[in-house]
């Protein structure tokens, strides 16, 4: 599955130029100890695997186009986007470039936008092949005949890897292409007609309010188009949020929290589940004034959106990529400054819950954001799905291969286990398809069956079933 076009701006300055060679990267600092939870809320913590993407960029003049940047300009991107990735993880992500190209001429009269053409080549002239944590990316020139957009392969894990195609160099495409390989999703916005919130009508973002798919300006997975922090589900999505505080139910609680601008293990990640929609996660970031210029020495665009105030960024699951997350916007404000809540307002959201925030004195770095958190009492919703187990011969082995869809009513987590591996999938929408394939390293395996188990969680509630699917001996 393949990410949704996006739209490239080919006006960005490139900072850097030395190429970062695999085995020469620098080992992550030591972090600090977690800080105790503020009163009045919980703290989650997840051990932070370090991991590391290895890169190959492939040069690509197809038919018709002539290369308008140079190598230099591609590997000083890379870094850049490199360097992004790691200060945006404390080090635990790593991007080694194993190879930049010099520009290859095309063989074929394919139309520059046909990319997995483009990739294909590249792939069988450099014998790149796949696997966890490879990458291949291919730049073509930027302008006619090529297209004004880039994308990348929806990957399922951070460790998946997988092919990108941009035209043009420049770093925050990288970066976000990369990351749909690694599994994060478009970072989208809503703006409902009166309502900060909304409730999900059937699984869809209600008529009365707009999505945009790069609705959030201030994720490089959304509009940014420039490098700037993630939004704590962005982090999360990779597995690199360390910690976020979870306010406690029917009470109200202040937290003194750092700016997303303060990195991953710093930052005051405020998130909980909400009590009346099943699968719907909530997040509270606080963005100061300067949060988006944080990587101005690596990347510079002209169509950033720079708040130059601060504020609090309200996000929370969104009902058609539940894998995704989407911030609300200010009812009734046209302007970026919606995405913001301001220090003079208080939001209250469709589980009841009412968020604020003041400034503390000893500087914009940090704010005191109060939680009044509603819970309702909650409804366990009926779990179902479709579970079919085959086997089949790839190569000189036999691989298991299982297919779920989800027929529950809301997005689940689904685990797919047989005695050959596990594999898990998170978020599955209502009505998505997910496939595992595991290879049993025989010939010929004994029948046998998978077993499937769905979760979702609903407030402080985990509703789990599980279901088999049998397969034959081949």
């Amino acid at each position: 599955m393949e990410a949704k076009m996006r739209r490239l701006l080919h006006g960005s300055a490139i900072a850097g130029s030395l190429l970062v060679l695999a085995g020469l990267l620098v080992a992550p600092p030591a972090v600090a100890e977690i800080a105790d939870a503020p009163a009045g809320f919980d703290v989650v913590t997840r051990d932070v695997q370090p991991h590391t993407a290895r890169v190959t960029i492939a040069l690509v003049a197809p038919p018709g186009t002539q290369p308008n940047f140079s190598r230099d300009d591609a590997v000083a991107s890379a870094n850049a986007a490199a360097e992004f990735l790691s200060r945006e993880t404390d080090g635990a992500l790593t991007v080694e470039i194993e190879q930049v190209t010099d520009w290859m001429a095309a063989p074929n009269d394919a139309p520059c936008s046909w990319e997995s053409v483009w990739q294909d080549f590249a792939a069988q002239q450099l014998g790149w092949e796949r696997g966890n944590g490879r990458h291949l990316t291919v730049m073509v020139p930027y302008g006619d005949p090529c297209p004004g957009w880039a994308n990348g392969e929806q990957g399922w894990s951070v460790d998946a890897g997988g092919r990108t195609f941009q035209p043009g160099p420049d770093a925050s495409t990288l970066a976000h292409e990369w990351g749909h390989n690694m599994s994060q999703a478009h970072a989208f916005s809503t703006a409902c007609a009166d309502t900060w919130d909304f409730r999900a009508v059937d699984g869809r973002t209600p008529a009365d309010c707009d999505r945009q798919e790069y609705g959030n300006r201030l994720d490089n997975m959304g509009g940014s188009w420039t490098l700037t922090p993630f939004s704590s589900p962005s982090l999360d999505r990779l597995g690199m949020l360390p910690t976020r505080f979870v306010p406690r139910c029917d009470a109200t609680a202040t937290a003194t929290v750092a700016s997303v601008a303060a990195g991953a293990r710093d930052r005051g990640a405020i998130s909980w589940e909400s009590s009346v929609e099943p699968g719907v996660r909530y997040w509270v970031d606080y963005r100061d004034g300067d949060a988006s210029a944080k990587y101005a020495p690596l990347h510079v665009s002209g169509w950033a959106f720079t708040p130059g105030s601060s504020g609090l960024q309200i996000l929370r699951t969104d009902p058609e990529v539940p894998f995704g997350a989407t911030v609300l916007e200010r009812p009734g404000d046209a302007s970026d400054w919606a995405q913001l809540v301001r220090a003079d307002e208080a939001v209250t959201l469709a589980d009841g819950t009412r968020v604020s925030w003041s400034p503390v004195a000893s500087g914009t770095d940090r704010a005191d954001v109060t939680v009044e958190r509603t819970c309702a009492p909650v409804t366990t919703p009926a779990l179902e799905a479709d579970a079919v187990a085959s086997m089949r011969k790839i190569g000189g082995s036999t691989h298991v291969i299982v297919a779920v869809t989800n027929r529950s009513t809301v997005a689940v987590d689904v685990e797919i286990a047989t005695l050959y591996g596990k594999k898990t999938f998170t978020s599955v929408a209502p009505g998505k398809k997910v496939t595992a394939t595991m290879n049993t390293r025989q010939s010929i395996p004994p029948a046998g069956e998978a077993t499937v188990t769905l979760s979702t969680r609903a407030g402080d509630t985990t509703s789990t079933r599980s279901v088999t699917a049998p397969y034959a001996s081949r």
